[in-house]
């Protein structure tokens, strides 16, 4: 009698896992199918649509800056040469670590969100990808609804069809907002550490710090919150060493190199050998 029954109970298991394939797939499916249809009822996203506020400046007679001019969100726009590839590596590994495999919407990513938010009963992990960040920074609103989020997904996908991944990734990186006044890449670099983004300039202690931000910036501030960010800086390590990025000798020397404190990060609007002469100046405008 033992073995009718194992055998009852194998074709039990065997019918429940294909029902449980059959729903995953079928979800899938309809998750694809909905932001396909979604995609073709709103507006053709324009990429010259999207517009990077930029810095604008006083200089001397001698061609020597004074000051800086700055709107509510200035920035310094890179080319992606321009942009340290140790920076790249650090925000892919802790944003979206299936970003050159994804096609703008990343289901598995979002599924493996949902499982780690049940198993923690709160919102521990993102499920947007980089693509989708970018197009929620430059071109949706930030209202909180479902509407919303199928149509950043759209938009999405249709940037993935446009844009290469690298254009993306450097566009993404001269948006970001990280921290203290400072969006974009470059200007974060200069804001907590005095130099630029580019190639040779950016240690992989810096990059991994920059990366950690982003996510929330104000808990991961090193100015008010070194604990905190000292613990992200190091979590974007592990992911990258995990990831094959760095090697094991990188990780150990570079979760040694200490934080910038409040008295070393010099906010955008405070930069400049003239400031006086720059306040009276942006009066008059």
């Amino acid at each position: 009698m033992a073995r009718p029954q194992g055998r009852r109970r194998i074709r039990k298991l065997r019918l429940f896992a294909l029902l449980a394939l059959l729903a995953v797939l079928g979800l899938a499916s309809f998750s694809v199918g909905l932001v396909t249809a979604i995609a073709g009822e709103i507006p053709s996203l324009d990429p010259s649509r999207i517009h990077n506020q930029t810095d604008g400046f006083i200089y001397a007679s001698n061609g020597r800056v004074l000051s800086v001019l700055r709107g509510s969100q200035s920035r310094i726009l890179l080319r992606s040469d321009q942009i340290s590839p140790l920076m790249k590596q650090a925000i892919v590994a802790i944003e979206d670590k299936r970003f050159y495999e994804h096609r703008g919407v990343d289901l598995r990513g979002i599924l493996r969100a949902v499982w780690a938010d049940a198993r923690g009963g709160r919102a521990v992990q993102g499920g947007s990808t980089i693509t989708q960040q970018f197009v929620k920074n430059t071109y949706t609103n930030n209202q909180r609804s479902i509407a919303r989020k199928l149509r950043e997904a759209a938009l999405a996908w249709q940037l993935e069809q446009r844009w290469s991944k690298d254009r993306i990734l450097t566009a993404y990186l001269n948006t970001i907002y990280f921290g203290n006044g400072a969006y974009g890449v470059e200007q974060a670099a200069q804001t907590y550490f005095h130099h630029g983004a580019g190639p040779g300039k950016l240690t992989l202690a810096e990059a991994a710090l920059l990366a950690g931000i982003p996510e929330d910036p104000a808990a991961y501030d090193p100015a008010t919150n070194q604990s905190a960010a000292f613990e992200r800086r190091n979590l974007v390590l592990r992911e990258m060493r995990d990831q094959g990025d760095i090697t094991q000798a990188d990780y150990a020397h570079a979760i040694n190199q200490k934080l910038p404190d409040r008295q070393q990060i010099q906010l955008p609007g405070d930069r400049g050998p003239a400031q006086y002469f720059a306040n009276y100046v942006k009066q008059q405008l």
